[in-house]
C-alpha cells in the first residue's frame, strides 16, 4: 500500500510517459484506484478515453482481456491518453435509485470518475473538448450517465453490450453528448439486444431500450437527417457478421450503430468475458471493438 502510495505522488508530480500507471487513492472514505496510459510524445492538449468495465470485473482486466490491450495500441499509434478506472467491489454504482441505495457500501461512481478525470488534468495536457467514455455492459450504463448528467464534460460515448437505461432518457434527452456508437450481438444473454429489465441491484431492476430504440433515440435527438450510411464486415468464417448503420449529418456530432449477428455478451476481437463464460458466448472478429469506437471518437476534433 505504501509503495502504492508513493507511485500515486509521483504520478501528481511527474506523469510516467510510454507505461500504465496504476494509481490508488481515497475518496469518499473508500480506497480508490485507477490505471492510466500516457504514450510517449504525446502532443498536447491530448485526448483522453475512459475505458468502463463491466460487472464483476475490473480496469486491469478491461484493459488486457475485455479489450485484448488493443486501447493501449490506439494510445500508443495515436497519441491517446487512456484511463482505466475500477469499480469497488468491482460493482459500479450510480449513486441514485433504489437499487443504489441498498449497494453497500454506499459510494457514487459518478463523482469518482469525475475525480479520475480531474486527477489526470492536473498533470496532464488533456483536451477537454476530446474527452470521451467507452464502456462495456455495465460500463456502458456509467458511460451515458456520466455524459448526460455533467452536460459537456464527455464528448461522445461507445456502449458495448448495453443499450440506454430507461432512467437515464429524459437526462440525454436534454443534455446528450455529440456523439454516440452502440455496438451490440443479437445473441447476447447477459443484456438481450431487444431491451427488458436487468438487475440494478439487491431486489432492484432497471428498464432499457433495447439497441435499435437506444440508436433511434439518439438519431432522433442529435437531429440526423436521411438515410443511414450502411455497411456489412463479413469477411471471416466465424459465425458471425457485423451491420453497422451511421448518421454523420445532424443537427449536432454523429450516431452509430453496430448490430453483430451470432456475438454474445462479448466485445467485439475482445477475449473472455468471465473465466466461467459459456463457450456458445462467442465474440466476433469482423471488427475491433476498440479501432471501431476509437474511429468514431476521431471524427471529433
Amino acid at each position: 500500500m505504501r509503495i502504492l502510495a508513493i507511485l500515486a505522488i509521483l504520478f501528481l508530480a511527474s506523469p510516467i510517459r510510454g507505461a500504465t500507471t496504476e494509481i490508488e487513492f481515497d475518496f469518499e472514505g473508500l480506497p480508490r484506484s485507477f490505471a492510466v496510459t500516457i504514450p510517449d510524445g504525446l502532443d498536447a492538449p491530448a485526448p483522453m478515453i475512459l475505458a468502463l468495465h463491466g460487472l464483476l470485473e475490473t480496469g486491469s482486466t478491461m484493459r488486457q482481456r475485455i479489450t485484448a490491450g488493443r486501447f493501449d495500441e490506439i494510445a500508443r499509434e495515436f497519441g491517446v491518453v487512456v484511463v482505466y478506472p475500477t469499480a469497488f467491489t468491482r460493482v459500479w454504482n450510480l449513486g441514485e435509485g433504489i437499487g443504489a441505495q441498498r449497494i453497500v457500501p454506499r459510494r457514487d461512481d459518478i463523482a469518482y470518475l469525475q475525480r479520475v478525470i480531474e486527477m489526470v488534468q492536473a498533470r496532464i495536457d488533456i483536451d477537454p473538448e476530446r474527452i470521451f467514455s467507452a464502456g462495456f455492459s455495465q460500463g456502458g450504463i456509467m458511460s451515458f450517465a456520466l455524459a448526460c448528467k455533467n452536460p459537456g464534460l464527455i464528448r461522445a460515448v461507445g456502449s458495448v453490450a448495453m443499450a440506454l437505461p430507461e432512467g437515464l432518457a429524459e437526462d440525454c434527452a436534454r443534455h446528450p453528448p455529440d456523439g454516440v456508437v452502440l455496438i451490440h450481438g443479437t445473441e447476447d444473454w447477459v443484456v438481450p439486444i431487444d431491451g427488458g429489465s436487468i438487475a440494478s441491484g439487491p431486489g432492484a431492476s432497471m428498464a432499457l431500450m433495447g439497441h435499435d430504440r437506444s440508436v433511434d433515440f439518439f438519431r432522433l435527438i442529435k437531429g440526423c437527417s436521411g438515410d443511414a450510411e450502411t455497411r456489412r464486415f463479413d469477411a471471416l468464417d466465424d459465425g458471425t457478421f457485423a451491420d453497422r448503420q451511421g448518421w454523420y449529418t445532424c443537427d449536432t456530432g454523429a450516431v452509430e450503430g453496430y448490430r453483430i449477428d451470432g456475438m454474445g455478451h462479448r466485445w467485439p476481437s475482445g477475449d473472455t468475458l468471465l473465466p466461467f463464460s459459456p463457450p456458445i458466448d462467442r465474440t466476433t472478429f469482423e471488427i475491433d471493438g476498440a479501432a471501431a469506437i476509437w474511429g468514431f471518437f476521431s471524427r471529433f476534433q
